[in-house]
């Protein structure tokens, strides 16, 4: 799970059983990201008073994963990490014009048909001009090194790639292995990007919401050699990497809770007020009186008393 917050704070977790960890969301991204493994029921996230509910779609939910760019090592790997993960996936990769290597019936680029599309790069062929429109009816995407600046989809993009950058170590045996790869920064971020990642003061990863779906852009390039120049558990950690990359943007659409609590997804008020737009304070005019005046009550009083009184007395005759 990815997550980010407003400002510095601690972020709980917590699934149907029990709690399941809390981090500290700090830093200039004030962000994070956690491991969950298969969770017990509703998971939720809590952060001081406020809550949210975080949708898991089922795996039978899940429909394929369509990779899209150039045919090389890069999409080769990204497609073995996918499927060795239990991810089905289609191929449209492109090694000439007019020559494209396909995995996968050749059915409409929808959300019927794919749960989630990761770019590689700029060469998108036939499948980019739909990509766009694909989002937001509810699938995912992820834009691989620069893939963003493809023209079909920087509208949808959360940022501009930048020019290429080596990485300043070249192994994968520390903390990050990301770090070990070059990188493509994420440049002039639109305002509702989530930041992601960081590598120094370089945006590497960011991510924002396009209609019903998710863009998830990760400057990363060369991930393939993660998984061939890597220790002994290189390749299991590609694996979950790509893995949980695709998982963040699939399966995008409203979940269901079965506690009592409203269907939802994503945070509940970021929804809100997308829809209804920010709170806003409204004077009253100054036209119209701020409260009843103070001696208009004793005279509806007195008015009341009069009639009674009067219906009396003419009853009384």
């Amino acid at each position: 799970m990815r997550i980010a917050v407003a400002s510095a704070a601690d972020v709980s977790f917590a699934d149907g059983l029990a709690a399941l960890d809390t981090v500290r969301a700090a830093g200039a991204t004030r962000g994070a990201t956690i491991d969950v493994g298969a969770p017990s029921g509703l998971l939720t996230a809590r952060s001081g008073a406020a809550g949210v509910p975080i949708g898991v779609a089922p795996a039978t939910d899940l429909h394929p994963v369509l990779v899209v760019g150039r045919a090389g090592w890069e999409a080769k790997f990204a497609v073995a990490a996918l499927e060795e993960q239990g991810w089905k996936v289609d191929e449209r990769v492109f090694v000439a014009p007019g020559a494209d290597v396909t995995q996968g019936a050749a059915v409409a680029i929808d959300t019927a048909h794919f749960s989630a599309i990761v770019a590689l790069d700029t060469v998108l062929g036939t499948v980019g001009p739909q990509i766009a429109r694909f989002v937001r009816e509810g699938g995912g995407v992820v834009l691989l090194a620069d893939a963003a600046n493809a023209p079909a989809v920087r509208g949808i993009a959360p940022a501009r790639a930048g020019a290429r950058r080596a990485a300043a170590i070249r192994a994968f045996d520390g903390a990050e292995p990301v770090n070990a790869m070059p990188v493509y920064p994420l440049e002039s971020a639109r305002p509702d990007a989530v930041r992601l990642s960081t590598r120094g003061p370089l945006l590497t990863a960011a991510a924002r919401r396009e209609g019903a779906g998710r863009v998830l852009q990760a400057g990363y390039d060369e991930t393939w050699r993660w998984r061939m120049q890597g220790g002994s558990d290189a390749v299991a950690a590609h694996r979950a990497w790509w893995s949980r990359m695709v998982g963040s943007v699939a399966g995008g659409g409203t979940f269901k809770v079965s506690d009592g609590m409203a269907s939802a997804e994503g945070a509940p008020l970021a929804r809100l007020v997308d829809a209804l737009g920010p709170a806003t304070t409204v004077e009253p005019s100054a036209s119209v009186p701020r409260q009843l005046p103070a001696w208009l009550l004793p005279a509806l009083l007195i008015f009341l008393l009069a009639e009674w009184g009067s219906r009396r007395m003419r009853g009384a005759r």
